[in-house]
């Protein structure tokens, strides 16, 4: 759905708007419906423009393309319970179109022979070309599919990518590459073809591949954004966050979730609470610019803000503690394993939305200029409080999207959700 975020002395809130349910799967029983399963917003090509395009996968092997932007929303749409006539009425959400890759001939070969037909790999990560503004990538099985937006989503061509399942697609600031990360612990950057294969299985041309990014699953991937062009970071469960040159392959910095936690009690997620769960790296967000820090998203539930320097290293900071919003009585943080996270500029402010298994969605301050930030320029083991926290009723958050003060959210539910 929409999230609205309101700003009156750093003061930021999220406000939920619209929601809407995936449209059925053929393939599946007629009581088991899809579940959203990946999210991107395309960039505005114009800020002036107020209608974005949401781009959303499933557990189906489809993609959905809608349109976001302002308009009334008929009455029937609403639940009066979560959303009020006035608040929505700006806001309108359209399908306009499907595609199932299941019965694309370029994804022949992406099950495994003895696999069910009905079990089609889940879309597991979308992202939009951010110069060739018709392209949508998108993450299925071992392959990735590039369609067009401008034509129905029809599959330009369909790269094979990695041995395993990929958890994670990301694009290059330039829109040069695009890179993958998988089970096998891979991290795969290659190079953003150009050609209508009219929906043909073409081989990804690799600019590199880094075997051993990490030992298991490699599970999130994003590049550091336009100043370090040669940067990317990656994430898995063997509980790392790490930086390469992915020209040469090299780890430039490294930080290591089983040795580094706040010191202070008040980064606990809920007080009393005991975690149990290992600090595997779920999600990764690069704060572009400056490009060198990453909110890190951890099995856990805690949230970590990495920043490294020019040359690796790196130093952490912690997200979490008691919220400061008026009437807050809790601790505030993450009770149950972090899952996503999304970055969101809105004039000078840079936040943060994270999402988890314990159905919260928390929004955090990571500007340079926050009041929590070190003001000396080294950065200590600090804990900064969120700035509002929002119970999301609907499901267990899989993934989150951000374009300026809009936020996606897909759950385990069958519909996705639309803050402001």
């Amino acid at each position: 759905g929409f999230v609205s975020v309101s700003m009156s002395s750093r003061r930021f809130a999220l406000t939920r708007l619209h929601a809407t349910a995936l449209p059925p799967c053929e393939a599946q029983d007629a009581t088991d419906a899809p579940a959203p399963t990946a999210i991107a917003f395309n960039a505005l090509r114009n800020p002036s423009e107020s209608t974005r395009l949401l781009a959303v996968g499933d557990d189906c092997s489809r993609v959905h393309l809608y349109t976001v932007g302002t308009g009334h929303t008929p009455a029937a749409q609403l639940d009066d319970a979560l959303v009020e006539e006035d608040v929505a009425q700006g806001i309108h959400m359209q399908l306009v179109a499907t595609t199932s890759f299941g019965e694309n001939e370029g994804m022949r070969g992406n099950h495994d022979d003895d696999d069910d037909d009905d079990d089609a790999p889940a879309v597991t990560s979308v992202a939009f070309h951010p110069t060739r503004t018709n392209e949508l990538y998108a993450a299925c099985g071992t392959h990735v599919v590039v369609m067009d937006v401008e034509n129905d989503l029809r599959v330009l061509r369909v790269h094979v990518v990695a041995e395993d399942e990929i958890n994670a697609v990301a694009i290059h600031p330039k829109g040069t590459f695009f890179a993958v990360a998988d089970d096998t612990g891979r991290a795969s950057v290659c190079e953003c073809g150009t050609a209508d294969e009219g929906g043909a299985s073409v081989p990804a041309k690799p600019r590199k591949v880094i075997r051993s990014a990490h030992d298991g699953i490699c599970s999130a991937i994003a590049f550091a954004g336009s100043r370090r062009p040669w940067d990317i970071v990656t994430a898995g469960y063997d509980c790392t966050a790490r930086l390469h040159d992915f020209s040469t392959g090299k780890v430039k910095a490294e930080a290591d979730m089983r040795t580094t936690s706040p010191s202070s009690s008040t980064g606990a997620p809920e007080e009393g609470r005991e975690m149990c769960n290992p600090p595997f790296v779920h999600a990764v967000a690069v704060l572009d610019p400056p490009g060198n820090s990453v909110v890190v998203c951890r099995g856990d539930g805690r949230i970590a803000l990495w920043s490294y320097g020019a040359g690796g290293g790196g130093a952490m900071e912690w997200l979490g503690g008691a919220c400061e919003m008026p009437g807050a009585k809790r601790q505030a943080g993450h009770a149950s394993a972090a899952t996503s996270v999304a970055v969101c500029h809105i004039h000078d402010n840079v936040l943060a939305v994270t999402g988890g298994n314990d159905r919260r969605l928390i929004l955090w301050d990571v500007s340079n200029d926050a009041p929590w930030r070190s003001r000396d320029g080294s950065h200590g083991d600090v804990v900064a409080a969120p700035l509002h926290v929002v119970k999301h009723a609907a499901g267990k958050v899989n993934m989150l999207a951000a374009d300026g003060a809009y936020v996606a959210v897909a759950d385990t539910s069958d519909g996705v959700s639309l803050y402001c």
